[in-house]
């Protein structure tokens, strides 16, 4: 022991010492179980994403962690200096995926790492180098604990929405996030199938009755806050979504709503108390292992330079911790002021918290299954960050609640016979000839006013074949993914069940039975944008470019959730999901040409096992298991001519590399001809009561024959 260390020589003095020594470990240790445990889960979502194909390659997945760690970085680098040379290199919208694991597993590996170090310093004190990485890593730490405890503490001053207007960033996000969680709340009740006879009596099914228990009864249940009770905070609640002419639901759900809305900012207020706290004890930590670093040195410098070394370190650590609680007081007090009408420049701080709170949000809306919205966020960074934290700007009030997987197609339930590409896997295209439907991941985000609310979605025609007629089907359906690709004997959208589709040679399927359209899609051309719209009263409609080609009631029960449904053959080759903005979002429905109800031709019968449904009309026959019109041949020169087959034929002349996809498609189309040439002889034979041909269904002749022909 040294002699002239004054404090070792008293047995108090070293355990002081010694405390401090366990206290910083016990500190690190804490920080690398909290790393280890988010970085697992990093893993396991990631898993999880790469088994949806969510990315279309490992380059994919390389590029977006690049990308995420690139945006960490800056986030680091924000409150010390303009880090401008980084925004070459980031994207301009952040998927969720990148917020959802690489960020979180990058932070989470930074956190164990700094804790390292913080254990290298302990067991090997007197390494400068060693102990300077330590505390530049550690300042960094500490420093964006500060900002998100500041964001937090400025985000829980938004309770009141503020009713005047204004064209404040804050007040106009604020009244986004008001809007995009209500409407979330309410298509999780009805999604959930839960009546209501009053806020606080909930009723659901047998197998959902977790919902009422977890909302009703234990999260969304107030506090009295000083000066202002619980009632009178659901008041301001109700009161704030009258001014904006939010209510269209009845009223007990909109006071359980408000419930939950007061509940979500106390539970911000104690995120708000353990983070601070939390940040304080990882201060006290760093300061024990740095002093446990340096104490050797120290010793040898002598007492007096021992106390001084301790005093400046005490009364600087005492002025951190006096800043950063006064800052928090300042941004809570001055949020209520700016909320009072003395509105000021929002900073960056408040969008951190804007962040959180749709997070928590959308963690309330889904509640033990996949929400009944599937919107999510969608990020915009700008070029010009302000120092303190990253800004965050969210596209629309439909992009604030997440959905887990994001905009692309899944790919365990389309079809063998398309190809998935691009970003998140949102471009689908065929393999030659073969058709093949494609679903998406995520359910649609719920567009449009509180008047025309409602399912949309858009994507853009990215490849078509000019020589090949038909083309592309659009709807939406009921029917999850994951239940789709249990059923991969599926191959046509109408066949989907809880459907509604459009397209094909002017056909509409409306959930019950088929209409005939005008719509044409062997005119579409590449860059064409097609909008899908399914109102919340049951109004479909698709618009090219636009221009409304079709629309009809749908016979479907409007619970949702409803997912993008494309189905690929003819002309069209592939398709693009695409982000549609604001404006075209919130476009009021157009009169649309009224699908007219189909004459039923022979064939068309209704299938006889199937049972009706109550609240829909008796289920037809789909235009995959019906004939059509368009395939009776027309005769030239007494020849029977089928325009699709001389199509395909000229599309393996112009293309001797896919002969053998050609063949097989000419070969079922043969088949299918030779079908119904079969079913007209055993119709002509019934009528002169001498039957010489076996009757056969049509629909399931022509696929047998399809299939048979196929695999010959």
């Amino acid at each position: 022991m040294n002699a002239a260390d004054p404090i070792a020589h008293t047995g108090s003095g070293h355990a002081f010492v010694e405390i401090g020594r366990r206290t910083a470990s016990a500190v690190h240790f804490v920080l690398i179980l909290t790393g280890s445990l988010v970085l697992i889960q990093s893993f396991h979502t990631l898993t999880f994403f790469h088994q949806q194909g969510q990315w279309a390659s490992l380059r994919d997945m390389a590029r977006t962690s690049w990308q995420s760690y690139l945006l960490v970085l800056k986030f680091f680098l924000a409150p010390f200096l303009e880090a401008g040379f980084l925004d070459a290199w980031l994207p301009s919208q952040v998927d969720f995926d990148t917020w959802a694991v690489f960020v979180p597993g990058i932070m989470s590996l930074f956190l164990c790492f700094t804790a390292s170090l913080g254990f290298s310093v302990m067991r090997r004190p007197g390494l400068p180098s060693r102990t300077l990485a330590y505390a530049v890593c550690a300042a960094v730490l500490l420093v964006s604990q500060v900002e998100l405890v500041q964001a937090l503490a400025e985000f829980s001053t938004w309770e009141e929405v503020p009713l005047a207007a204004a064209e404040e960033q804050k007040v106009e996000m604020q009244r986004q996030l008001f809007k995009a969680s209500h409407a979330s709340f309410v298509s999780m009740l009805d999604y959930k199938q839960c009546p209501m006879e009053s806020a606080d009596i909930v009723r659901c099914t047998l197998e959902k009755r977790v919902l009422p228990v977890v909302v009703a009864k234990e999260f969304c249940q107030p506090l009295d806050l000083p000066g202002r009770s619980s009632h009178k905070r659901v008041q301001a609640c109700q009161k704030s979504a009258k001014a904006l002419s939010m209510w269209s639901s009845p009223r007990e759900r909109d006071e359980l709503y408000c419930r939950c809305w007061s509940a979500a900012f106390d539970a911000i207020l104690s995120l708000l108390e353990w983070a601070m706290l939390s940040w304080f004890i990882c201060l006290l930590g760093v300061l024990l292992a740095i002093y446990t670093s340096i104490r050797p040195k120290l010793l040898s410098q002598g007492p007096a330079a021992h106390k001084e070394v301790l005093g400046c370190v005490g009364l600087s650590a005492a002025a951190i911790i006096w800043k950063v609680f006064l800052g928090v007081e300042d941004s809570r007090l001055g949020g209520r002021e700016r909320e009072k009408g003395n509105l000021e420049t929002w900073g960056s701080k408040g969008r951190i918290g804007f962040l959180l709170m749709a997070a928590t949000m959308g963690r309330m809306g889904r509640m033990g299954s996949e929400m009944a919205l599937g919107s999510r966020f969608t990020f915009r960074i700008p070029r010009a960050v302000s120092t303190g934290c990253l800004t965050c700007l969210v596209e629309s009030e439909s992009n604030l609640i997440s959905g887990l997987q994001g905009l692309g197609f899944h790919r365990r339930a389309s079809s063998e016979s398309l190809v998935l590409s691009g970003h998140s896997q949102a471009t689908a295209s065929r393999k030659g000839v073969p058709r093949g439907i494609a679903i998406a991941r995520a359910p649609c985000p719920v567009r449009g006013s509180s008047t025309t609310l409602g399912w949309a979605f858009s994507l853009l025609i990215a490849d078509v074949d000019s020589g090949l007629s038909s083309g592309l089907w659009v709807g939406l359906t009921m029917t999850s993914p994951d239940s789709l690709a249990l059923r991969p004997d599926v191959d046509f959208a109408a066949d989907v069940p809880d459907s509604v589709v459009a397209g094909g040679e002017g056909t509409l399927w409306d959930g019950s039975e088929c209409q005939y359209i005008s719509w044409d899609t062997s005119q579409l051309q590449v860059g064409d944008q097609v909008h899908v719209f399914l109102s919340a009263a049951g109004e479909f409609q698709v618009r090219v470019n636009g221009k409304s080609v079709a629309g009809c009631q749908v016979w479907l029960p409007l619970r949702g959730p409803f997912y993008p449904l494309v189905e690929l053959r003819g002309s069209t080759k592939a398709v693009e999901l695409v982000r549609e903005s604001l404006g075209s979002a919130a476009e009021e429905p157009r009169p649309v040409p009224q699908a007219m109800p189909e004459v039923c031709q022979p064939g068309c019968e209704q299938d006889g096992n199937t049972s009706q449904q109550p609240g829909r009309r008796a289920r037809s026959a789909t235009p995959s298991r019906r004939s059509r019109t368009t395939l009776e041949p027309k005769v030239e020169d007494g020849q029977h001519e089928d325009p699709r087959l001389w199509a395909t034929v000229r599309d393996c002349l112009a293309r001797p590399q896919n002969y053998d996809q050609v063949f097989h498609a000419v070969c079922a189309l043969l088949c299918e001809a030779r079908a119904r040439s079969e079913m007209a002889c055993s119709s002509a034979w019934v009528r002169r009561s001498a039957p010489a041909c076996s009757v056969r269904p049509r629909p399931s002749a022509a696929r047998r024959s399809s299939g048979a022909c196929a695999k010959s």
